[in-house]
């Protein structure tokens, strides 16, 4: 599975856990056109806390074994590990819950870009939102 299928699958299971979140970072990039190498999923999550996070993903199976990672910004962001890629590095799934950059979920929702990526139809923050 290429990362663009891995990132299909991940924002298919979130949302069939009944979790919102939109992709950012990277592959958001990536979508939009401009060529960038990721090894990591970033999104931006539609969850009220940290807790509420944690216990939506320890509930599906693909992401119960996600090892969390320490970030200095715990009531913003949450970072996990989810596998090691073939070079040895973490493969990260990371997700901002809230940012002074980015407008509130909601809002973010409401502007969100579907298309088609990695075989299936995914939800990025629009292109303003990105920028």
């Amino acid at each position: 599975m290429n990362p663009d299928q891995k990132l299909a699958l991940l924002t298919q299971v979130i949302k069939d856990a009944g979790m919102k979140a939109l992709v950012m970072g990277g592959h958001a990039v990536t979508y939009y056109g401009i060529d960038r190498n990721t090894s990591d999923f970033d999104m931006v999550a539609g969850t009220s806390s940290p807790t509420e996070l944690r216990k939506k993903l320890a509930e599906i199976p693909m992401l119960a074994s996600a090892k969390e990672i320490p970030v200095w910004r715990t009531n913003d962001f949450a970072r996990f590990e989810i596998g090691t890629l073939p070079d040895g590095r973490q493969e990260l799934l990371e997700f901002w819950l809230q940012n002074h950059l980015l407008s509130d979920f909601a809002t973010l929702n409401s502007r969100a870009e579907v298309g088609n990526y990695g075989g299936s139809l995914v939800a990025f923050l629009s292109l303003d939102d990105l920028i």
